[in-house]
């Protein structure tokens, strides 16, 4: 037999015996080549607190990017996503009031990772402010003052600790001024002379719209609904008596003109008590009816050297008031 006969004898033989053997089964779930084979894996976990004892937040919408896979946290905080390619994703949960720091997971072909854990922050909520007016008439300099005064309150459910910063913006003014923590629990609050603001002046921010900001120890951001400047009171209230260095009982009595303004109103009355120049507050009196011109003190005043103002106010917390009067008791 020649060579070529041999060889062409042993590519039959080897033909056969392939045909005998058949094509291998594919039955291992990840070989490519078996029934149903997908390159996808499952990823699980729990929704919880920021900080310890790390609760659960059920509700919470699980997302994975890019693909917008996503599942909603049971009851317990669980969730579980399954069919999902293999690959880097970056895992991240929303729920009204919460936001979570994104974290970038790794999906293996067919594992089944059921030990995430997605920690949400609890966001600060503002839960009210104010943007009111302040016109401050004084003896001398002779120029009367203006201010802005911003007062809110805000809390956060992680606790008042976790509040970071609290800051007022004008937006359309590119302007922002950082509040003050008052020795009320989440209230902040400040007071900005007006030619320190844009166009130097209270009138030139009518219209204009505010807004409170609250940053927590995360770094996530709070915007307030918009305020407004309502109103500036331009009227100067009046202080009648006592005036000058009158000496009076420890119990005096005040009376001021009548403002006659056409809106709504009340008078408040302060108090001061100045001894070796320094100045602290004696009484403060609010809420006297507008068609109240005089109010005596209750509460006795030590002797000493005092000055008092009346102020008027509207019923969006707007103030103007008067050059201080001053008196003595004896």
């Amino acid at each position: 037999m020649s060579p070529r006969q041999i060889y062409i004898m042993v590519l039959l033989c080897a033909a056969a015996l392939c045909g005998c053997l058949g094509e291998a089964e594919h039955s291992n779930p990840l070989d490519p080549g078996a029934p149903g084979f997908d390159s996808v894996g499952t990823v699980g976990g729990t929704t919880t607190r920021l900080y310890p004892p790390h609760s659960p937040v059920p509700g919470a919408e699980v997302q994975l990017s890019p693909g917008g896979f996503a599942s909603i946290s049971d009851a317990e905080g669980r969730f579980s996503i399954r069919g999902v390619p293999v690959g880097v994703y970056e895992i991240t949960a929303e729920k009204d009031g919460f936001e979570s720091l994104p974290k970038s997971i790794e999906i293996d072909l067919g594992a089944m990772v059921d030990t995430h854990s997605v920690r949400l922050d609890a966001l600060p909520a503002i839960e009210s402010f104010m943007i009111r007016s302040l016109h401050i008439s004084r003896w001398f300099p002779a120029k009367d003052l203006y201010f802005l005064e911003i007062v809110a309150d805000v809390t956060d459910p992680d606790g008042l600790g976790d509040i970071a910063e609290v800051w007022i913006e004008i937006p359309a003014h590119g302007y922002a001024y950082e509040l003050d923590e008052t020795i009320v629990a989440g209230r902040f609050e400040a007071r900005v002379q007006a030619d320190s603001l844009p166009g130097a002046s209270l009138y030139a921010l009518q219209g204009s719209e505010f807004v409170v900001k609250a940053s927590d120890e995360p770094g996530f951001v709070v915007t307030s609904e918009p305020g407004h400047i309502i109103r500036i009171i331009d009227y100067t209230p009046v202080a009648v008596a006592p005036q000058g260095q009158d000496s009076v009982l420890a119990t005096p009595t005040f009376s001021w003109e009548d403002a006659g303004l056409p809106y709504a109103y009340t008078y408040r009355i302060d108090v001061i008590r100045d001894e070796a120049n320094v100045q602290s507050v004696a009484a403060t009196i609010e809420g006297v009816p507008r068609d109240s011109l005089a109010h005596t003190l209750e509460t006795p005043l030590p002797a000493g050297t005092y000055f008092w103002t009346v102020s008027v106010v509207d019923e969006f917390g707007n103030r103007s008031r008067s050059k201080e009067a001053g008196f003595i008791i004896e």
